[in-house]
């Protein structure tokens, strides 16, 4: 019987009785050197027909499809393609073409493995198709990295890892230089996060709350952010706020300048309230900080020591703050008011009610009893304007009494005005 051959690497298989005298060396040339070259030989893949190659095949002799290592190289001008044999079969190939391009590995009728430029993969044909004989993934990656820099996947096959631009320092920094780079920290809630204490100086997410938190002495605690609720604050600046606010301050709300201040825009759409258990001081110089857009204002002049009210535009004096004096000497007109002292500041002010009433549109005064007390009720001598007795009211005046022409003095039916 003639020798034959394995069906895979194409061995000799010498039959009984045959190659008497000769059988060393079919074994040597034949089976010996066949298995070394399946084990470690090397075949350069250099020559492409419109970016392909064909491994070459033979019983017995050395052929490419046996050789256990791929070198591809030359320029094969586009994506290239390795076409096998349909066997079982484990390959290395390393990719060294020029221009940059893929090569695949595949059977003629089957699928293969694409191998980036410069990347070395171990693949086996599994009679039908190429697939990757890493076992774990098919996980390849380039020739060289950027020291510290973390790995990640291309696409979603996780065939080819890439080099990034996020790096972790030996002492554990990480640095994401990119200005598009992101490094999100995202927890579900306050519960899933780390300990503060193992992560001191660390950063995160809560979901739930849709807040950012820092680690600091043992403690995860809240970030202020802009157009959120603010928490509570040790200190800061506050510079707008909308909604409901409630501020408890400990130390000094303001400024060192009369013309700025905490609070300067300062909105309600309904009634605004500062309560303190201490003094609340609203100190504004006399050329404080206008608090547009309310009109209903108050501040204390340090200049004048009065309580000033704004009126929308400006600044005026509303006196409960003004310094009481017992004035027995000015001679001009001065205004009546209603207070509980006559000297140092009053801690009241009254009305006059039903008792004592005042029409500004006539000047009319009346009280339900008038008492001159120095025994002397005085009156003009001469009526400059018109005047009406009402029903039901008496007039008298201390005469002589000249009336100005064209003015007229009309006493009601039923009325009496007397002149002594």
């Amino acid at each position: 019987m003639p020798t034959t051959y394995t069906p895979i690497l194409q061995l000799a298989l010498p039959a009984t009785g045959d190659l008497n005298g000769t059988w060393g060396t079919t074994v040597n040339d034949n089976i010996t050197s066949m298995v070394e070259q399946a084990i470690a030989g090397l075949a350069t893949i250099n020559t492409w027909t419109a970016a392909s190659h064909t491994l070459t095949t033979a019983n017995g002799t050395t052929s490419e499809a046996r050789c256990a290592i791929l070198q591809c190289s030359g320029a094969p001008g586009a994506a290239a393609t390795v076409i096998c044999p349909t066997a079982s079969k484990v390959y290395i190939i390393k990719n060294s073409v020029t221009g940059g391009y893929a090569v695949t590995l595949k059977t003629s009728a089957g699928t293969g493995v694409s191998v980036a430029n410069g990347v070395t993969a171990l693949l086996y044909c599994d009679g039908t198709n190429v697939v990757s004989g890493d076992f774990n993934g098919d996980v390849v990656g380039p020739s060289s990295a950027t020291d510290n820099a973390i790995a990640r996947f291309d696409l979603a096959t996780g065939k080819l890892i890439q080099n990034s631009l996020v790096t972790v320092a030996d002492d554990g920094a990480i640095t994401a230089p990119g200005v598009s780079s992101v490094i999100p920290f995202y927890y579900a809630n306050q519960a899933a996060f780390p300990s503060a204490s193992t992560y001191h100086g660390a950063v995160a997410h809560s979901h739930a709350d849709g807040a950012m938190y820092f680690a600091h002495a043992g403690v995860w605690t809240r970030m202020l952010n802009d157009g959120g609720p603010l928490g509570t604050p040790s200190s800061g600046t506050v510079t707008n706020l909308t909604g409901t606010a409630s501020i408890n301050v400990n130390g000094t709300v303001g400024a060192t300048t009369p013309s700025t201040g905490a609070f300067t825009n300062f909105t309600a759409s309904g009634t605004a309230s500062f309560t303190s258990t201490g003094a609340v001081v609203v100190s504004s110089g006399t050329t404080g900080q206008r608090p547009s857009p309310l009109t209903a204002m108050f501040r204390f002049n340090t200049t004048t020591t009065q309580f000033e009210g704004y009126n929308g535009t400006v600044w005026g004096s509303i006196g409960g703050g003004a310094t009481i004096t017992n004035d027995t000497t000015t001679a001009s007109n001065i205004y009546p008011a209603l207070l509980n002292a006559t000297s140092g500041s009053a801690t009241d002010f009254y009305t006059g009610n039903a008792n004592l009433l005042y029409k500004p549109s006539t000047g009319e005064l009346q009280s339900t009893v008038m008492i001159s007390s120095n025994g002397i009720t005085v009156n003009s001598s001469i009526i400059a304007a018109n005047y009406t007795i009402g029903t039901n009211y008496n007039g008298m005046s201390a005469g002589p009494i000249t009336i100005n022409s064209g003015i007229v003095v009309t006493v009601s039916s039923g009325s009496t005005w007397v002149v002594l």
